[in-house]
C-alpha cells in the first residue's frame, strides 16, 4: 500500500503536537520540571537566519542595489553572493526592515457575475 506524501506544513503542526505532548507529559508525571518543559517548547530551529545574516543582506541591498525590485535582487543574492535563502525570505527579511516597500494586495482578476451567461450572446 502506497503511504500518502505529508505536506511540510502538516508535518510541522504533527510534530509540534507531539512535542507539546512529550512536555506535558513529562511535567505532569514529575520527569521534567516546569522550566525544563518550557524549553522543549521553545528551542529556536537550527535554520533560523541569524541576526548578521539579515543584517548583511539589508547591507548589500542598500549598498548598490537600493531601487531594485526584491527578484532582480533574489536572482544577484543566489547568482553571485551564493545566497542560499529564499525569495520570500528575503522579500520578508527587506520589508521588515523598511527597505522595500509592502505593495498593497490585488484585487481578484476576474470577478465572476452570478446574471452573465456568454451562451445568450
Amino acid at each position: 500500500m502506497q503511504h500518502a506524501s505529508i505536506s511540510r506544513t502538516r508535518y510541522m503542526q504533527e510534530s509540534r503536537k507531539m512535542r507539546f505532548q512529550e512536555a506535558f507529559d513529562g511535567w505532569s508525571q514529575g520527569r521534567l520540571t516546569q522550566a525544563e518543559a518550557a524549553l522543549l517548547l521553545s528551542q529556536i530551529s537550527r535554520r533560523r537566519a541569524s541576526g548578521a545574516e539579515m543584517d548583511h543582506v539589508v547591507q548589500l541591498y542598500k549598498g548598490g542595489f537600493s531601487g531594485w525590485n526584491v527578484a532582480h535582487f533574489h536572482s544577484k543574492y543566489k547568482a553571485e553572493f551564493k545566497g542560499a535563502r529564499s525569495y520570500s525570505w528575503l522579500k520578508t527579511v527587506l520589508q521588515g526592515a523598511g527597505v522595500v516597500k509592502i505593495s498593497k494586495r490585488r484585487g481578484k482578476h476576474r470577478i465572476k457575475l452570478s446574471w452573465y451567461r456568454p451562451d445568450h450572446c
